[in-house]
């Protein structure tokens, strides 16, 4: 019997599933079209005909719905050699940086646990992660599912496994000192400026190449005075890591185009 251990349990009243696994070489990534909540209750329902292993919601939370040892009714010709993961969101979605952050643990478990390889597979013959439409007609024919953005996704998620991001190192806080520990990155033709005050409050400048600056809304605090800012991105996202109170990193991030910021706190 295998249960992820961050996962919530929900495998007591799933009727739609099967016998033992054969040996496992596919980790199949699916979209739900729906909610994470309305997925546990499809699965419930006996005329679904359907289930997955695990279910990822938007903000993280992960549901385990069959044991890895029995077969989920997810991938049709395929479900004795696969483990199948459904994720809250619609086709054409991308995953948030919380169902990323989700995958990551959950891909490192699986590995170690199944034996599912952590590398991008687009052959259904083959080993690794794959997405369910290449599994083509064999595997159900839902071509769209996940969708192409999740697909791209596959490999940040591998590397989050595989190189997990380092979390900065603050600058100490020296009375009467105000230089600001900077974290520089160019987006889009825009100049961004990630920087901590001395009061521990999250500061975002940018400006277009040859235009003026504007300073973002965005006054998240509780922050390391002067900590240092790490920066990423992606095709999607801007992900800005910095250390908190407490020592907890914190994450912000800001979709590519977009005004706004959220704020995780990681362990």
């Amino acid at each position: 019997m295998a249960r992820y251990p961050g996962a919530a349990w929900y495998g007591d009243n799933i009727p739609n599933q099967g016998g033992q696994m054969g040996p496992i070489r596919l980790g199949v990534m699916h979209i739900m079209s729906g909610t994470l909540s309305g997925t546990d209750s499809w699965f419930q329902n006996p005329n679904a005909q359907v289930s997955a292993h695990f279910g990822v919601g938007r903000d993280g939370t992960v549901h385990q719905y069959v044991d890895t040892d029995r077969v989920a009714w997810a991938e049709a010709n395929y479900n004795g050699v696969a483990i199948s993961i459904e994720h809250e969101g619609q086709s054409g979605d991308s995953l948030t940086p919380q169902q990323i952050t989700a995958d990551a643990k959950l891909y490192g478990w699986l590995k170690d646990v199944c034996g599912i390889p952590l590398v991008r597979n687009s052959d259904p013959n083959g080993s690794g992660w794959i997405g369910h439409g290449e599994l083509g007609a064999d595997g159900g024919g839902h071509l769209a599912c996940p969708g192409q953005p999740i697909l791209d996704q596959i490999t940040t998620i591998i590397a989050q496994v595989t190189q997990p991001p380092v979390p900065p190192t603050p600058n100490p806080t020296i009375p009467g000192d105000e230089e600001m520990a900077v974290a520089k990155i160019n987006v889009n033709g825009y100049d961004h400026i990630f920087y901590v005050d001395n009061d521990g409050v999250f500061n975002h400048d940018f400006k277009p190449t040859n235009g003026q600056w504007g300073r973002d809304t965005a006054s998240f605090s509780g922050l390391l005075p002067n900590a240092t800012p790490l920066v990423e991105k992606d095709a999607n996202n801007i992900y800005v890591y910095i250390r908190g109170n407490g020592n907890k990193v914190r994450l912000y991030t800001q979709k590519i185009g977009d005004t706004t910021w959220t704020e995780t706190k990681l362990p």
